[in-house]
């Protein structure tokens, strides 16, 4: 059996794991890793609070008015509050949000030293 330690924890190169190849050809794909783009989404989110701060979204559930600057301000401070408050089973990156939401901050201050403006 040959396995390697990576960040997320044991993982099993060839999946050797099963006697049969095709089931640990199957746990590949269905328990394989994912990367997703919602640190980058979280950026955007940000910047659109920078920019629109005044600006009223509808939420869905429960259908009422918030000024952007607020929903991002919440849902930052809810992806603070979820990385130190894990539940058994939580594999969402929380650290990457919040990561998106900075990186997105740095790049509008950035912009907005050099050229005067956020765009």
């Amino acid at each position: 059996r040959v396995s390697v330690e990576t960040f997320v924890g044991h993982v099993t190169l060839n999946h050797q794991n099963f006697s049969d190849p095709f089931l640990g050809n199957l746990n590949g794909l269905i328990n394989g890793v994912t990367v997703g783009a919602s640190g980058a989404v979280f950026g955007i989110l940000l910047a659109f609070a920078m920019l629109f701060p005044n600006m009223q979204l509808m939420l869905l559930i429960p259908p009422i008015p918030i000024k952007a600057k607020y929903l991002v301000l919440v849902y930052g401070l809810y992806e603070i509050w979820s990385e130190f408050n894990r539940m058994p089973g939580d594999n969402v990156a929380h650290l990457a949000h919040l990561g998106g939401m900075l990186i997105g901050y740095i790049i509008l201050r950035y912009w907005k030293n050099k050229y005067g403006t956020y765009y």
